[in-house]
């Protein structure tokens, strides 16, 4: 497991010990940071602690108009949600490869099928994660190794209070999925080597349909499900 929150890396590694009496081992780093996703495979080499299956969980967005933003906010999502990825997943995958066998499952977005006004880099990271999920998925075919990436909407978990999104219209009149419903549909769908997976009916529906909408219909819709009320 890894994280920069070390001490809720901690609590979580022992809820796992003490449910599935397994072994888990606690990496602190922060992937946002330029050499940590390297440091981090070196480290676990160094273990010799072999990855079968490689989950790219972390990610992070920040709620602002990109122009007020500040860059350094804007270069840390990209960091962690798109150059950690490419990192991990190429030191990875080539080991995988080599012995024929491996499964890695990316955290996508149903943000990467459409512009996002308000959360501009966030959306383009997520498209990206996508685009480079599908596409080193049928080049990993017949060599043993899946790749899956998983979109789900939105999911009750820590990330809209930290891109300070809690009073946002999408919590209030969209469907907020249980994470740890969102886990088990990745999981079950990342044993099946499936490519592309999009939890809940309503999900998949909206994300096809509006691939009819114009872009910029599609951005004004977006826009008004990140503001809050005093924005109205």
């Amino acid at each position: 497991m890894v994280a920069r929150d070390g001490a809720a890396l901690d609590a979580g590694a022992e809820e796992l010990r003490q449910e599935y009496a397994v072994e888990v081992v606690c990496l602190s780093y922060d992937l946002a940071e330029e050499d940590a996703a390297l440091h981090q495979y070196r480290d676990v080499s160094n273990r010799q602690i072999r990855v079968d299956v490689l989950v790219n969980n972390a990610g992070i967005g920040q709620r602002e108009k990109f122009h007020a933003s500040e860059l350094d906010d804007d270069l840390s999502i990209m960091n962690l949600n798109v150059i950690a990825l490419v990192k991990l997943t190429k030191f990875y995958v080539r080991e995988m490869v080599a012995r024929g066998s491996g499964r890695i499952l990316n955290l996508g977005s149903i943000a990467g099928f459409r512009p996002g006004p308000l959360l501009a880099v966030y959306h383009a990271s997520k498209a990206f994660v996508v685009s480079f999920s599908e596409a080193v998925a049928e080049e990993l075919q017949d060599t043993g190794v899946t790749m899956t990436v998983l979109c789900p909407g939105p999911t009750d978990t820590e990330f809209f209070r930290r891109a300070d999104m809690e009073n946002a219209r999408i919590l209030e009149e969209g469907i907020v999925i249980d994470a740890d419903e969102v886990a088990r549909i990745g999981f079950e769908s990342l044993d099946k080597g499936e490519r592309l997976v999009i939890p809940g009916f309503s999900n998949r529906a909206t994300t096809f349909s509006r691939r009819l909408i114009p872009g910029f219909l599609q951005g004004k819709i977006h826009r008004k499900m990140y503001e809050v009320k005093e924005e109205s």
